[in-house]
């Protein structure tokens, strides 16, 4: 079939790199500074403000809006896997030691 083009499939390409990303999932989980002349939380714009100010790209809010949904699912995944390495520890050290406190149950 002459004239027809392979477009490529997916989507376009992420307008911030996974270290740009990770350097603003870290600037809303530090929170903002009231003291430094920052806003008492943050809003999508002031966030664009902050990728345009760091990285020279600019972002509308509702891109943001987008990413940071993104980023909060992430972070909240490496969060819950981060407490369930701990939690799984704990089990396996009580079961190694024996468990301190007196369950009522014969072990």
């Amino acid at each position: 079939m002459a004239g027809l083009i392979d477009h490529p499939p997916g989507r376009r390409p992420e307008r911030l790199t996974d270290g740009e990303q990770a350097v603003l999932v870290h600037h809303i989980l530090r929170g903002p500074d009231p003291d430094r002349g920052e806003p008492s939380s943050w809003t999508l714009p002031d966030l664009c403000r902050f990728i345009e100010a760091r990285f020279g790209k600019t972002m509308l809010p509702q891109s943001m809006s987008r990413l940071v949904v993104r980023s909060r699912a992430t972070a909240r995944t490496l969060f819950m896997r981060c407490i369930t390495e701990r939690v799984g520890r704990r089990v396996h050290n009580r079961r190694l030691i024996g468990s301190t406190r007196s369950r009522g149950k014969p072990n």
